[in-house]
């Protein structure tokens, strides 16, 4: 700190700025950041040591075209969520060979729906309009169900959930 205090008054602010961005701290505060983004670890002192005369670009290329980096191990993740219960496991390798992970149950739980809240009824005067009425996006192919008779009756709107307005007109 006494070093740049000293700049501060013989020259200009871009070079007391310059001094301290090359400064072998800051330098070294770099690699180490690299390392932690790259490798997921700090850097020892002599591989800190050996990158501080480099580039920023050449020390980030020594990181990222190390052995190192290249085997780091990667996830695979799948584009499609299993939507019931599978069996997955792990394949490591790298240049000595391959091995395999016991296999892990991911279970997907499926419960079936409960209506906590049953809809009520209403009543429309002869010659009312109803506004909006809420009936499921699909309905399941029956046989052998027959539709109840129309009534001037019609549910009142169901709480929020997977299901679409109809609106009448």
């Amino acid at each position: 700190m006494t070093t740049f205090l000293a700049l501060i008054g013989a020259t200009s602010r871009t070079n007391v700025a310059l001094s301290i961005l090359n400064s072998t701290e800051a330098r070294t505060r770099r690699v180490q950041g690299w390392y932690t983004q790259f490798l997921r670890r700090s850097a020892t002192s002599a591989e800190a040591s050996a990158l501080l005369g480099a580039a920023d670009e050449d020390a980030m290329a020594a990181i990222l075209a190390s052995d190192e980096y290249f085997n780091f191990a990667s996830l695979l993740i799948t584009t499609t969520p299993p939507t019931a219960t599978t069996n997955f496991w792990v394949r490591a390798s790298n240049t000595c060979g391959t091995t395999d992970s016991t296999t892990a149950t991911v279970t997907i739980p499926c419960n079936a729906p409960v209506i906590v809240a049953q809809p009520a009824d209403a009543t429309i005067n002869i010659g009312d309009s109803p506004t909006s009425s809420w009936l499921p996006r699909a309905r399941p192919a029956t046989s052998g169900i027959k539709p109840a008779p129309a009534t001037n009756r019609i549910p009142s709107p169901a709480p929020p959930g997977p299901f679409s307005p109809i609106r009448s007109s």
